[in-house]
């Protein structure tokens, strides 16, 4: 599927990086610019949009996969698709890494790049708000129930911090 392709798809629904912007958790972008993105009422600019740590985000992906991967023992894998709620269509996502667990059982791998600066939002275990829903809309299209977070602050493994999340069904807001 080309970008353009990608872009026109993604207007179809709700993925889960943009649940914790509706939410109102997103600190990256407004439900405004969401709803404008959406309906086409005020066009995105491209430029605005993909900005240094977005593009720096999605250049690592591979390698925070890798890490997490030599960190856990646990074999990650991409399957590049663009997946659909099976009943709610509108709920869309694009799944970073699949993980194989030793009980044959599958669970989902986000991967996260963040600066020394947004470091304490993981202090004491806790994890960003909006990952943690955008996670739960994974895991509820996939119907999967273990997913992790790695976020790689900088060039160092020892700044990698990961967080394990499992299936709520009832999620309640912190």
């Amino acid at each position: 599927m080309t970008e353009n392709d990608w872009l026109a798809w993604r207007k179809t629904g709700i993925g889960g990086s943009e649940a914790g912007i509706i939410l109102g958790s997103n600190p990256y972008r407004t439900k405004r610019e969401l709803f404008y993105e959406k309906t086409g009422v005020e066009p995105v600019n491209e430029k605005e949009t993909s900005t240094l740590a977005l593009r720096w985000g999605h250049a690592l992906e591979e390698t925070v996969a890798q890490e997490f991967s030599y960190k856990t023992g646990l074999r990650v894998y991409q399957m590049p698709e663009m997946y659909q709620h099976p009943i709610y269509p509108f709920m869309q996502g694009n799944i970073d890494r699949f993980i194989d667990f030793p009980d044959g059982t599958r669970g989902i791998l986000e991967c996260k790049t963040g600066n020394p600066n947004t470091k304490s939002k993981w202090n004491d275990n806790s994890l960003p708000f909006h990952y943690e829903v955008q996670v739960r809309h994974y895991m509820a299209i996939m119907n999967i129930n273990i997913a992790y977070v790695a976020c790689l602050f900088e060039n160092n493994s020892d700044t990698m911090e990961i967080r394990k999340i499992e299936r709520d069904m009832i999620l309640r807001e912190k």
